[in-house]
């Protein structure tokens, strides 16, 4: 079965048993250019115990992804007394389509199991509304049970419009983003959708236009009174 690269990674999770750490940021400009950022990290001390070639593992993701011209820079660092090695993945997008071909052919070399269905992230438009779907991957959500309390992974998307609904764990309107964890977007899959034409700070607008007037009135008021003082 082919998955996108990160996807494909993540399953070694379940090996690890919470040894590694990642995340995928997406951010997505209203012109439907961007960026996205991968992260992933591994538990130095922990792979040396497993003796499984952190090297090697590594230099996968350097070859899988400077192929298509990302740029990739390391991600060494220490965490509560926990010494972590990765790799930081970064590459930019000027449409939904060159989005989605590149999350496509980051694939994993398996042999493609025509029953199974694909789980990389879809970004379509639609007028105004772009859609943003990944099927849930029910091979593996039949098989999550403990080991998802020991996986740190989430995958963000930061959107440029009004978001009219989604299934993320969480939203942080202050920055448009919605993130979903390892345990949603693997048993429910990712569901989102926004409106391109509408601004998630149209209340702010709102906010500082009622003000302006409040103040006008107010200064309105306060200029009669003074003219009927003085007559």
């Amino acid at each position: 079965m082919k998955r996108v690269k990160f996807l494909f990674i993540a399953m070694s999770l379940f090996l690890l048993s919470g040894c590694m750490k990642a995340s995928v940021n997406v951010d997505i400009k209203k012109d439907d250019t961007g960026s996205v950022t991968y992260k992933i990290a591994y538990d130095k001390a922990a792979m040396e115990e497993y003796e499984m070639d952190t090297d090697e593992m590594l230099g996968e993701i350097d070859s899988s992804w400077t192929e298509q011209g990302a740029t990739v820079t390391d991600n060494n660092y220490e965490e509560d007394g926990v010494e972590y090695v990765g790799r930081q993945v970064t590459f930019n997008f000027n449409s939904l389509e060159e989005l989605n071909t590149k999350l496509q052919t980051l694939e994993s070399e398996e042999e493609e199991d025509t029953e199974t269905t694909n789980t990389f992230m879809t970004f379509t438009r639609n007028k105004d509304v772009v859609t943003i779907s990944m099927p849930k991957d029910e091979e593996s959500s039949e098989s999550i049970g403990m080991m998802a309390s020991m996986i740190t992974y989430t995958i963000s998307i930061k959107v440029d419009g009004k978001v009219l609904e989604n299934n993320a764990d969480s939203f942080d309107k202050e920055t448009n983003t919605l993130t979903w964890n390892y345990t949603t977007f693997i048993k429910e899959g990712i569901t989102a959708s926004y409106n391109t034409s509408l601004s998630s700070n149209n209340w702010i607008v709102y906010i500082i236009g009622l003000g302006a007037i409040v103040l006008l009135t107010i200064g309105s008021i306060n200029i009669l009174k003074n003219k009927q003082k003085k007559a």
